[in-house]
């Protein structure tokens, strides 16, 4: 594997490089769970992520696989996207989400896993 440089590298860089092969899906999540490893889990602890998705890795081999069959999802399946409150689980709520009441439509809201059956994105933080 050559070292692909994560820092400053767009979506459309990203999406290049994909498509090029010139790095995976897998390798590109492990370069940011590298970096969130270590600047915010530890060293200056940023604490800029409350949430990590524990699947980022298969998630990624599971992109690289359809993106070798020719069965990509999308443009950005593949592309690392940390987990965002419009898109959680059915049935639980983010962090730090303000309580709702029982008949809230926000439980009904598409998980990452279906946003990404829809858009392509890998959620690997």
């Amino acid at each position: 594997m050559s070292r692909f440089d994560v820092v400053e590298a767009s979506i459309a860089q990203l999406r290049t490089a994909l498509e090029a092969g010139t790095v995976t899906s897998r390798e590109l999540t492990q370069a940011y769970l590298d970096r969130i490893d270590a600047y915010d889990r530890n060293g200056i602890t940023l604490n800029a992520l409350v949430v990590m998705n524990p699947d980022a890795l298969a998630d990624a081999r599971a992109s690289d696989v359809r993106r070798a069959s020719g069965t990509a999802l999308g443009p950005l399946d593949g592309i690392p996207t940390p987990p965002r409150t419009a898109f959680w689980p059915k049935g639980s709520r983010p962090p730090l989400a303000p309580p709702r009441s029982k008949t809230s439509s926000r439980n009904a809201m598409p998980s990452p896993s279906n946003a990404s059956a829809r858009q392509g994105p890998c959620s690997s933080a």
